[in-house]
């Protein structure tokens, strides 16, 4: 075995190791769509993909039904997603995060990216049980 091709294999995994390194991460992104939202699309989009895709319509012609992989990434555009690449850094802090901070790093990206943010969502109030009226007592429980 010669010295180069001893070396070529090393050097293919050196150059395949530095581009995965440099690969950037892609989300969905759709004005004031949350992650959340996001990603439950993504989900029924692939679901519709693998149930027989999607028709869009352009102009009044219906386009046939491809893969599932381009009817996935149909469905999504349909709904007025782009996929955009997001820097290594902004993809390991998105995925480090939960809950609210989550989302107000996800609604960051969206700014930053020319999408406006996604809408404050708020948990409905637990209903409380109204006091009675002035001069009576609380029924007693059963």
């Amino acid at each position: 075995m010669t010295r180069a091709s001893f070396l070529r294999p090393i050097a293919i995994a050196t150059v395949a190791l530095a581009l995965s390194a440099c690969a950037n991460d892609r989300v969905w992104m759709r004005n004031g769509a949350s992650s959340s939202d996001g990603e439950i699309d993504e989900m029924n989009c692939a679901e519709q993909a693998e149930k027989g895709g999607v028709s869009i319509s352009v102009g009044g012609d219906v386009a046939p039904t491809t893969d599932r992989f381009s009817n996935r990434y149909a469905c999504l555009r349909s709904q007025g997603y782009k996929l955009k690449s997001l820097t290594a850094e902004e993809a390991s802090r998105l995925k480090s995060l939960g809950g609210v901070d989550r989302e107000v790093y996800w609604n960051e990206l969206l700014v930053k990216y020319g999408f406006s943010p996604a809408a404050e969502k708020r948990e409905p109030a637990i209903p409380q049980a109204a006091p009675p009226p002035q001069g009576q007592k609380p029924a007693a429980p059963q």
